[in-house]
């Protein structure tokens, strides 16, 4: 069809014993239809990419995306099966619903949701969004539209759907002395980066912090680099410019700032040009995402590559859940004598016992509840979202379900505490996928199977060091990386910044403060709710997190009413 809306990725709709009706038209090599949204490492083209995954669906089955490199979804059409699903952390998100012997699938949630006529909220994503923050599993805000969960497959028939967990990691520590890990991260870096790198000009989003000027100094040879960087002049605790400079004198590239003073966040909107399709930061950030696609589009970049999830995988912060490792193992000994080394090597002053009780034997006791690990206790929600009515905070707590977090279940305790932060840092991907960098390819190296399989296969004994975080990144690209920025401890926040932003968005403020949805739907108190927002124009806000959490629920569903009727689905019959 010529005159199908904008569509990012594909949609698929197929009833029964029909054929598919599907945008665009599939690639039909080796007996089967392809639909593939994304990149696969070292392949051009549309038609290579779905040959790639016809072979490893003809090999593998549902488990085809395990076994392919890249960021992707892709649906196989087999005769009456369909079978769908993608990168193993699904950082191009695949969408889906089925009812009454049809199935829709999509990579557009926009799409998806307009097409299958979405209107009931699903108020449990709600809650997470309001109560956590962030939603950590398979939901979205329709009610009955899902997403693949991260290394999961789908299979559908006439018969009905079936989802499936493909990747459950059981990963050995990798023995060997800190030079053998050093090198390990290193070949691991240069391949995830040379994968994610695109034919031409490239460009990195430069931040001035470890993980993208590792980016920066891992990218191949013979690619035009440039460096998108967004910079604050107008507010010197968020100002990152001589780190960034410091990167560059390094690793020399075509430097872009992006003054953010220039563009605000909520500098964009409330009102924008279309529907955005779920709650997301991006309707905060709108301008200066714009400027950042505007400035890559200009230098001739068909990517941008990022440094996400490098905390996880470099083990920033990380806190010694090897010690409830030693003690489940009956090693009570030596792990007395770590908690010691830690009392007296880590930064902050600590006793031994605390690192024994909160790491080592509160570590054992929530892994074997099967809850999250967190080192840090979590304020309650009068603290961290005031603005919530009793009723509602006394009854959404939904942060107890078992499908809201779908960690896989690892058999060390310190692999537990790194497998979650890896995939939270790919949810955080997956969720504002859908508005990211405004039509510019975002791709993210670091959270790519080979770096994931070295952080979770690297032992404590190379990994955790008391005296500094991301000891083996530190020490592995000395030499490669600017002295100063391995030496570097700190990172600065743009959270005043987007305090100035809302202070200065007169239409963000009146959506907010006058007749809020959040208000009408019982969620918010608005004499609490109007509290906070003065707050938080001069900066003051016990959880920023939860705030911005709240306005994003707020804007999405104040245009509900502009998704739109079905324009797919009704002009044609596509394929």
């Amino acid at each position: 069809m010529t005159d199908r809306p904008h569509l990012r990725g594909f949609f698929v709709e197929r009833r029964g014993e029909e054929p598919p009706r599907a945008w665009p038209e599939p690639v039909t090599v080796r007996g089967v239809d392809v639909w593939f949204h994304g990149y696969l490492s070292d392949t051009d083209g549309a038609r290579r990419a779905a040959d790639k995954v016809a072979a490893a669906y003809h090999g593998k089955g549902t488990e085809f995306g395990q076994h392919l490199r890249g960021e992707f979804a892709a649906v196989i059409a087999d005769g009456p099966v369909l079978v769908f699903g993608g990168d193993r952390m699904g950082l191009r998100p695949l969408y889906f619903g089925d009812d009454d012997g049809s199935v829709v699938l999509s990579t557009d949630l926009e799409a998806i949701a307009r097409e299958t006529r979405a209107s009931a909220i699903d108020e449990t994503y709600v809650a997470d969004l309001l109560t956590e923050g962030r939603h950590l599993g398979t939901r979205t805000p329709y009610l009955r539209v899902r997403r693949l969960g991260i290394g999961q497959a789908g299979k559908w028939s006439p018969r009905g759907l079936t989802v499936s967990n493909e990747w459950q990691p059981t990963i050995t520590p990798v023995a060997g002395d800190l030079r053998v890990h050093q090198d390990r991260l290193v070949q691991a870096v240069d391949a995830a980066v040379r994968s994610a790198t695109p034919e031409g000009p490239v460009a990195v989003h430069l931040s001035g912090g470890l993980d993208s000027s590792t980016v920066l100094a891992c990218l191949p040879d013979g690619h035009t680099v440039h460096a998108i960087s967004t910079v604050y002049s107008a507010h010197a605790s968020c100002d990152e410019r001589e780190w960034m400079g410091e990167s560059l004198r390094r690793n020399p590239a075509h430097w872009h700032p992006i003054d953010v003073s220039r563009c605000l966040p909520f500098s964009a909107g409330p009102g924008f040009d279309h529907f955005v399709s779920a709650p997301s930061y991006a309707t905060i950030t709108w301008a200066q995402d714009r400027r950042e696609s505007v400035v890559a589009q200009q230098a001739g970049a068909t990517a941008v590559l990022t440094g996400e999830g490098g905390d996880e995988v470099f083990a920033a912060g990380v806190a010694p859940w090897h010690i409830a490792d030693l003690i489940r193992g009956g090693h009570w000994r030596t792990g007395w004598q770590e908690a010691r080394r830690w009392s007296s090597d880590a930064p902050a002053p600590r006793p031994a016992t605390y690192w024994l009780l909160r790491a080592g034997l509160n570590g054992w006791t929530r892994w074997r509840r099967r809850e999250e690990l967190a080192m840090h206790k979590r304020a309650p929600l009068t603290v961290s979202a005031p603005w919530l009515t009793d009723e509602y905070a006394g009854s959404a707590r939904w942060a107890a379900r078992p499908d809201v977090r779908h960690f896989p279940r690892m058999g060390r305790i310190d692999q537990q505490a790194t497998v979650e932060g890896i995939l939270q840092a790919a949810e955080t991907v997956r969720s504002s996928y859908p508005f990211s960098a405004h039509g510019v390819d975002t791709r993210h190296p670091f959270l790519s199977a080979e770096m994931v399989d070295v952080a979770l296969s690297t032992p404590w004994q190379a990994g955790v060091d008391p005296r500094i975080d991301r000891a083996v990144q530190r020490y592995a690209f000395d030499g490669r990386m600017s002295d100063v920025t391995l030496r570097r401890r700190s990172k600065a926040t743009s959270d005043l910044a987007i305090f100035r932003g809302l202070d200065q968005a007169p239409d963000w403020i009146e959506l907010l403060w006058e007749s809020p949805q959040i208000v009408q739907r019982g969620y918010v108190d608005l004499a609490r709710w109007r509290e906070s927002i003065d707050r938080s124009t001069v900066g003051w806000l016990h959880s920023v997190h939860h705030f911005k959490a709240a306005v994003q629920v707020e804007h999405w569903l104040s245009q509900l009413h502009t998704m739109g009727a079905p324009r797919l689905l009704r002009t044609g019959r596509g394929r």
